[in-house]
């Protein structure tokens, strides 16, 4: 999105084109940091707690 000098702003969830966009000085040009989804699985097993966890379950199959 851009914001103006005068402190509109212009984003394309207004239906504004950024092609035909001209900028004049003293405006801003926003990029948000590109967003990802995580997968939800992945994350719990990339996680200390899950190698924790693998470690309680191990030592408990052992003193069965």
């Amino acid at each position: 999105f851009v914001i103006r000098a005068n402190g509109s702003i212009v984003s394309a969830e207004q239906g504004h084109a950024f092609a035909n966009l001209r900028l004049a000085p003293g405006d801003t040009v926003v990029v948000p940091e590109k967003s990802f989804k995580i997968n939800k699985f992945r994350t719990i097993f990339d996680s200390s707690f899950a190698s924790q966890f693998a470690v309680v379950a191990a030592i408990i199959s052992v003193i069965r």
